[in-house]
């Protein structure tokens, strides 16, 4: 009984030395697991009773029965304290891990013991094969739920029998059951109630806490971890982090390990969400922000190739800010003919065709630049021959040749630099340019 013993110290261990979660168990399985040890604790009690009874009048201890005995008497321990545990609905992992495994050996054991016992040692051996069956088929039972709710609780599966490993640093208070299960296990230490607000081609963004600053962060993380996919999010952001303007989101960092991510600047709407249309002004106000931003890109040679109302971010005081750097690229670099990954709504020809209209430039986010202008004005999407904005709102005729000469389809006919459209835009906002008396740009 030395082995009973030994494990029954920690049994105790395991059951006083844990803390009690709010519900580990429902309140229905606790009942049928209390009457599973019941009857577990019985029928071990009732087979050792039998087996002193019939061992003391006996010559000769048959084969095994050595071995079922101290295997019965651990089992009657840990049942007794599953017993315990199902009551205060106490995670025993150890416990629960060990009955499972022992009620396996004893099952076996007891198959064994029965070959060449005598009559009279037979039901004390079924009693005990039948209380190890019963006793690891409870535990698996508990230890499955237990593992369910460690899934609600983190996002993925426990490490088994242990508190030990990644999953240890977890603090049940920053995660929920609504923590999306996309979210990385790894970053909920940093970063507490994550939303998904956005997926993307090759990232979803999540609005998390930073736990350390306790702000409300945007978290950018690569949809799958691959090379190809890795290669395009760090070509993203090796162009994006040291964009620092106004009117550009902001990173506040980088980082590859424990998974790759980006912490951004958290806002919560984007100009797609705005109620079109907007007030001449307005949309011309807009549009210049947007401009100042792409203007500055565009100093540090980088164009972004994909503006579009998802891409516009808007503040809650009113500044754009450009976002989502993943078609970018640097001026003057090659990179092969794709429509892919872009908006065709908001593609430029040169986008669409590039062998009858040339290769992108800083002229492609103009062209995209006017698409948004004039949805803005007009809350309809260009079409191949579309009407000018004046023609479907009146009131924003001076602003028709901008527009214009932002959606020419030859690259040397539209408006060349965002420092032009800027210009053109301030002249407008100044009143410089009158209804019916001026045009821009004209040669």
């Amino acid at each position: 009984m030395l082995m009973g013993g030994l494990c029954a110290g920690l049994v105790m261990v395991d059951l006083f030395s844990r803390p009690i979660p709010e519900s580990s168990i429902p309140r229905s399985r606790r009942g049928v697991l209390f009457l599973a040890y019941l009857i577990i604790i019985g029928g071990l009690i009732g087979a050792l009773t039998l087996f002193s009874r019939e061992l003391t009048a006996a010559q000769e201890v048959p084969p095994f029965i050595t071995i079922l005995i101290p295997v019965c008497g651990y089992l009657l321990i840990s049942g007794l304290a599953l017993l315990a545990g199902t009551l205060l609905s106490h995670p025993l992992r150890w416990t629960l891990g060990g009955h499972i495994l022992i009620s396996l050996i004893a099952a076996f054991t007891a198959a064994l013991a029965l070959i060449g016992s005598s009559s009279d040692l037979m039901i004390p051996i079924l009693i005990a094969f039948g209380s190890a069956i019963i006793g690891g088929f409870a535990a698996r039972w508990e230890y499955v739920s237990f593992a369910f709710k460690d899934r609600e609780r983190t996002g993925s599966a426990p490490e088994p029998f242990t508190d030990t490993g990644p999953n240890a640093t977890i603090i049940p208070s920053r995660t929920s059951p609504t923590t999306p299960s996309t979210f990385p296990t790894e970053l909920l230490e940093k970063y507490a109630n994550p939303e998904l607000i956005g997926v993307g081609g090759i990232a979803r963004v999540f609005r998390a806490e930073n736990t350390i600053s306790g702000e409300s962060v945007a978290l950018k993380i690569p949809v799958q971890f691959n090379e190809t996919a890795g290669k395009c999010f760090m070509k993203e952001i090796k162009a994006w982090e040291d964009l620092n303007h106004e009117n550009i989101v902001s990173i506040h960092e980088v980082n590859i390990l424990p998974v790759p991510y980006v912490e951004m600047e958290y806002i919560a709407q984007s100009l797609a969400d705005l109620k079109k249309p907007l007030t001449p002004e307005g949309a011309a106000r807009t549009i210049r922000g947007i401009a100042e931003g792409l203007a500055y890109a565009h100093s540090q040679g980088i164009i972004h190739r994909d503006i579009k109302p998802q891409n516009i971010l808007i503040t809650e005081t009113g500044v754009p800010k450009i976002t989502d750097w993943g078609m970018s690229k640097v001026m003057g670099a090659y990179m092969p003919h794709t429509i892919t990954g872009f908006s065709l709504s908001y593609a430029a020809p040169e986008q669409i065709a590039p062998d009858t209209f040339g290769d992108t430039d800083q002229r492609t986010d103009i062209y995209q630049l006017g698409v948004v202008f004039y949805e803005l004005l007009t809350r309809r999407i260009i079409s191949e021959e579309s009407p000018l904005p004046s023609d479907s709102v009146p009131g924003t005729y001076p602003l028709d040749g901008i527009v214009k000469r932002c959606l020419e389809k030859d690259k040397e006919k539209r408006i060349q630099v965002a420092d032009d459209l800027i210009a053109a835009i301030d002249q407008y906002i100044s009143g410089e340019i009158e209804t019916g008396r001026y045009e821009v740009f004209e040669e």
